[in-house]
């Protein structure tokens, strides 16, 4: 009888011991599979602001010969969105049409051209270098978002 207790209760704990080892490799698993599962929702939302970010610079690039100001607009969010994911080329882009912009205006104001000056106001109070300083990768456009955010505020005195 004594024999048949010691290898019920040795049977328990190699029982035991097995079935902690599946419990630890079930929590391990399921570790992996939650970090897995954070990395790809982080990965989805940077996503989701890049596309946000090219519809914006779209958006402007249609807007840009009847509506200036509001293309403005459109490549000044573009470009804060693109500084929040550090995406260096949507980045370049939407300086590029900020730029393209800028050079258009001046060549349509010195063609004495009419502009329609829709959203002119927005631009002197919500897309000033403040709402840009906050992000990593300012300092590296900052010279030039500086000039393009100069010249279309003379651009802005000329109409």
């Amino acid at each position: 009888m004594g024999i048949c207790t010691t290898l019920f209760i040795g049977s328990q704990l190699v029982n035991h011991f097995e079935t902690n080892k599946k419990i630890n490799l079930i929590i391990e698993t399921q570790q992996a599979l939650t970090n897995e599962l954070k990395k790809t929702k982080e990965e989805r939302i940077i996503n989701e602001k890049n596309m946000k970010s090219s519809i914006k610079i779209a958006t402007g690039i249609s807007l840009a010969s009847m509506q200036p100001f509001t293309a403005f607009g459109c490549f000044f969010k573009a470009l804060n969105i693109s500084l929040e994911t550090n995406n260096i080329t949507l980045i370049d882009t939407s300086l590029n049409n900020l730029e393209a912009l800028v050079d258009g205006l001046t060549e349509r104001i010195n063609r004495t051209e009419k502009i329609d000056a829709c959203d002119i106001e927005c631009i002197q109070q919500n897309y000033k270098i403040e709402e840009l300083e906050n992000h990593s990768f300012y300092q590296l456009i900052k010279e030039r978002y500086t000039s393009i955010y100069e010249n279309t505020t003379e651009l802005i005195k000329k109409i």
